[in-house]
């Protein structure tokens, strides 16, 4: 104590044991200072017996949401030694007045209280209403600061009330006579009205292939949900198509196409200047839908000033995060399983899992095996059913298994006309199997032909590919898809006599295709000049994308018949490159320059919805490229590989 120094007396019975807290009854001074009549203590003995001696020290007093009252650590000391260094206690009793201040400002300004009272209740969730606003406005200036709130319940709770125990007991008598005496008012809580944070501009929801996407607000810029965050059930997820996201909520749209201006390059910037005014002018003249917002904008654009804007000068990478939906895929309790600003990377990563969760844990009422007719009424486009308040849309589909369809419920519109096309398809070869039968021993040209196709593919694999355009041809021309059984007879009745004319005419179109195949392959044969070893390499890759496995099936049919002309080009061009081989490649080169980019951006385009959108959109790009500039017969070529494109894409997806 008091920063003494001794000795212990050699004879004490604890000398040599050294304990860390000793009293000593007598200290005596010979040689040095000893202690005599030594013995070990613990420091709790002195608490308990010297309270009138200790000193006490009390530091950071805080709000303790669980016991509902304000603590604080406690130091106590003995002439200078500390006997204990910190202590939770409770702090109300004593300093009533700074116990009550954090109170109020913590358990109630805060919302730090597990408080059932009504006032409570309506007050936090008026306040996080305002919060919300601001959120949805991204302002910090609607909500009023703490200090307003604090002496809003100042003025009202007397001194004295420093717990959860006190104020709910001083509550209980307040409210009999004065019931809304605490209770919150919006003017109080908001510094101006925000009228324009409406539900029109700042959606709760978005209606998405005909579903509700829950939307929240964040404003909080650096954080990983800044902006608008769409909340996604599992089985929701492939349903969505990414597109429609693109225009995030009529708030923001604004503001985002001003960053899209200012991203462009100078030589086209320059056309939009100011940029906020042409900004206004296209949000108020464009409507969220699923096409991509870069073409919408760029057709608006070019309505307003005539100006083109290639769909490469467009920077969406430099947008500011929060101009970008983020995404937060939840399970079906509502726990996250992921979350991204990239929908279709999250559709990438879990389309598996979310095919498997719509599967199985939506009932749908409507689902069959080892359909061999059609027995049942009509094939909707939709069905909805509900699970845990959430509305969910599927997609009825006949599926191809061969010997037999099955009716199933799957999370794409356009996965399921695709299926639905080839479940129509084997649901046609089933009714009419004797006719299928005949055609399949009688197909002319037949054995001719699988010698031509050889090197791309098997003969049986051919006669099937065949007999699925023909039936394509006779039952399936039509754009609409059979919904009815009515109209599933009708067509049986109706075209039934046309399959036989229909296969005979597909042969001999083929045959004549097949064999300028079979001729450019022997010219391609063999050693080539170096002239020609270029070329050949083009020719090949033109071949492969319109000679394939499964080629006659998935070809439209307008563009199947223009295959002999497609491939007597091809033998044109190898007499031509004999004659000049100069004049080939610039022309090679021509065509080269239109084709990469959209390859290199089909390729980058990996959902099924991104694939099928991109393609429809690239091909008329391509198409109108190339009749501008006149190029003729290789406008053929190049569509083809579109369409190869888009066929490898439907093998892909089953």
């Amino acid at each position: 104590a008091r920063s003494s120094k001794f000795n212990i007396f050699p004879g004490s019975a604890v000398a040599k044991k050294r304990p860390k807290w000793i009293m000593a009854a007598t200290l005596m001074e010979t040689a040095r200072l000893y202690a005599h009549y030594v013995a070990r203590i613990e420091p709790e003995w002195v608490e308990q017996l010297g309270q009138h001696l200790l000193k006490r020290h009390y530091t950071e007093p805080h709000w303790e949401k669980k016991p509902a009252q304000v603590a604080a650590f406690e130091k106590t000391t003995l002439y200078g030694l500390i006997l204990n260094p910190q202590r939770r206690i409770n702090y109300g009793p004593i300093d009533p007045v700074v116990s009550r201040e954090i109170f109020i400002r913590t358990a109630l300004v805060q919302g730090e209280f597990n408080c059932d009272a009504a006032f409570f209740k309506h007050n936090q969730a008026l306040r996080q209403e305002v919060e919300s606003l601001e959120d949805r406005s991204r302002r910090t200036d609607i909500l009023v600061d703490e200090e307003t709130l604090y002496q809003f319940y100042d003025e009202r709770i007397p001194a004295g009330i420093y717990s959860g125990k006190h104020f709910l007991k001083w509550l209980a008598e307040s409210e009999r006579e004065q019931p809304q005496h605490l209770y919150v008012t919006r003017e109080l809580l908001m510094r101006h009205s925000a009228e324009d944070v409406t539900e029109g501009q700042y959606p709760s929801h978005l209606h998405v292939e005909g579903m509700q996407v829950s939307l929240q607000y964040r404003f909080e810029p650096g954080h990983a949900e800044d902006g608008v965050t769409a909340t996604i059930p599992l089985p929701m997820l492939n349903a969505l198509a990414p597109t429609r996201f693109e225009w995030l909520v009529p708030a923001l749209l604004e503001e985002k196409i001003v960053q899209l201006i200012k991203s462009l390059p100078k030589n086209l910037r320059r056309n939009f200047v100011p940029a906020p005014d042409y900004a206004r002018a296209c949000a108020e003249a464009l409507v969220a839908s699923n096409t991509t917002l870069l073409t919408a904008l760029s057709t608006q654009l070019k309505r307003i000033t005539n100006i083109e804007i290639p769909p490469s000068a467009w920077q969406a990478q430099t947008l500011s995060p929060h101009l970008l939906m983020n995404f937060r895929v939840v399970d079906s309790q509502g726990k996250p399983l992921a979350s991204g600003r990239e929908l279709s990377q999250l559709q990438r990563d879990l389309g598996a899992q979310a095919q498997q969760g719509f599967t199985r844990s939506l009932d749908w009422g409507i689902e069959r095996e080892g359909l061999t007719d059609w027995d049942f009424d009509k094939l909707p486009a939709f069905v909805e059913t509900s699970m845990h308040g959430t509305v969910y849309r599927g997609f009825p589909a006949l599926v191809d298994e061969k010997n037999s369809i099955a009716l199933r419920v799957l999370d794409n519109a356009e996965l399921a006309e695709n299926t639905t096309h080839m479940g129509l398809r084997r649901l046609f070869m089933l009714r009419l199997g004797e006719q299928l039968r005949y055609l399949t021993r009688n197909l002319p040209h037949m054995q001719q032909m699988c010698l031509y196709y050889a090197p791309a593919g098997k003969c049986e694999d051919l006669k099937q590919d065949i007999l699925a355009a023909v039936f394509d041809q006779t039952f399936l021309s039509e754009t609409t898809l059979i919904r009815s059984r009515a109209e599933f007879e009708h067509r049986i009745e109706t075209n039934r006599s046309e399959l036989i004319n229909n296969a005979n005419r597909l042969c001999e179109q083929l045959h004549e295709a097949l064999a300028a195949f079979h001729e450019v392959r022997k010219r391609l044969k063999g050693a080539l000049s170096p002239t020609l070893l270029q070329a050949s390499r083009d020719i090949n890759e033109q071949l492969q994308y319109l000679i394939y496995d499964g080629f006659v099936s998935q070809t439209p049919p307008h563009w199947l018949a223009h295959y002999p002309r497609y491939l007597k080009a091809v033998i044109l061009r190898l007499d031509k490159l004999v004659r000049d081989p100069n004049r080939d490649k610039p022309l090679q080169l021509q065509i080269q320059s239109l084709w990469q980019p959209i390859s290199d951006r089909l390729e980058r385009s990996e959902t099924l919805y991104g694939r099928i959108q991109e393609y429809r959109w690239l091909l008329e790009e391509l198409r109108c490229s190339l009749f501008a500039q006149e190029l003729g017969t290789s406008e053929s070529v190049s569509i083809s590989k579109l369409e190869r494109l888009w066929q490898e894409l439907r093998k892909k997806t089953g």
